[in-house]
């Protein structure tokens, strides 16, 4: 088991449910991922090291959710490129039985959930309101004159 920030490689495979055989941690470039992570988060969250520390709390659950699912989404994305989707030796075809873009979608659907949930124990909700539209016209009729 690997720890990245706020999360390990067991919470990501579980998120996944995946088995170690079928995602090892070699798969995980922990470094490079806790930095892009941290850098994500420091965009939107800036005060998450202290929302970390407050152990045992929901806003402390949701960011430790938020960067499994995101952990979860970088590796499914790199999977999805990187594996063939089949196998095969101009005789025998084989498929692969794990579809990682479906993943990746579900990672990336959890961990904008959890970042809205995030977002609103907070007390800063980004707005999901419709916004108004404006239909703006010329004020004259080109044709008319009017």
């Amino acid at each position: 088991m690997i720890t990245i920030l706020y999360t390990d490689t067991a919470e990501v495979r579980g998120a996944m449910l995946l088995p170690e055989e079928a995602l090892p941690d070699s798969v995980f470039s922990a470094l490079l991922y806790a930095r892009e992570l941290k850098l994500d988060l420091d965009g939107w969250c800036a005060d998450h090291a202290a929302i970390y520390a407050e152990s045992n709390t929901t806003k402390n659950a949701l960011l430790r959710n938020y960067a499994t699912y995101w952990c979860g989404r970088k590796v499914a994305a790199v999977l999805s490129a990187s594996l063939p989707s089949q196998i095969g030796d101009g005789k025998n075809m084989e498929q692969r039985t794990i579809d990682y873009l479906t993943l990746q979608v579900e990672m990336t659907a959890r961990m904008a959930a959890a970042k809205e949930a995030l977002l609103q124990a907070k007390g800063n909700a980004a707005s999901t309101a419709p916004k108004q539209v404006t239909i703006v016209g010329l004020a004259v009729d080109p044709v008319t004159n009017a």
